[in-house]
């Protein structure tokens, strides 16, 4: 993900000053400051643009957006989930507050999970003349389901 920073110092004199910046070169918001700082030159800031695959609002902190980046989008196994997510709820930083509460993980179908869940607090599901129902609406009232490419990423409704 990049931001694109301008300087309001600059801007306040009639000049357009700015620069991108890509979030993945750096570890901290700290840094992504003072780099910012150091290229622009000048002390007052601001974002005015961000590319990335999903709407983020340029109301954004940086400390969230490098959050963001370092913490979900450079994770092979999180990027994508975290993208449905953030799409799905429409904002970025309910996200990445409640992602790591949320997700279950990625299985076949909701069906899928909620046989593996049952599994794994009750024990063997094959046991003779024992037949498994489940209430796939009760489970959907309180589950997200989001397709992805691998199959179908799973979400605690909080």
């Amino acid at each position: 993900m990049r931001i694109y920073a301008t300087s309001l110092t600059a801007e306040s004199m009639g000049v357009h000053l700015g620069k991108w910046f890509d979030l993945a070169e750096y570890d901290d918001a700290y840094t992504v400051e003072s780099v910012i700082y150091d290229e622009l030159t000048m002390w007052e800031w601001r974002i005015d643009k961000i590319d990335a695959s999903f709407p983020i609002s340029l109301q954004t902190d940086l400390e969230t957006l490098v959050k963001l980046q370092t913490t979900y989008l450079d994770d092979l196994y999180y990027h994508e989930a975290f993208e449905l997510y953030a799409q799905y709820h429409g904002d970025v930083t309910y996200a990445v507050d409640h992602f790591e509460d949320a997700y279950r993980g990625l299985w076949k179908s909701l069906e899928d999970y909620a046989l593996d869940w049952f599994e794994e607090i009750h024990g063997d599901v094959n046991l003779p003349g024992y037949r498994i129902e489940i209430d796939e609406i009760a489970w959907r009232c309180d589950h997200v389901e989001l397709d992805g490419s691998g199959g179908t990423h799973i979400f605690s409704a909080i």
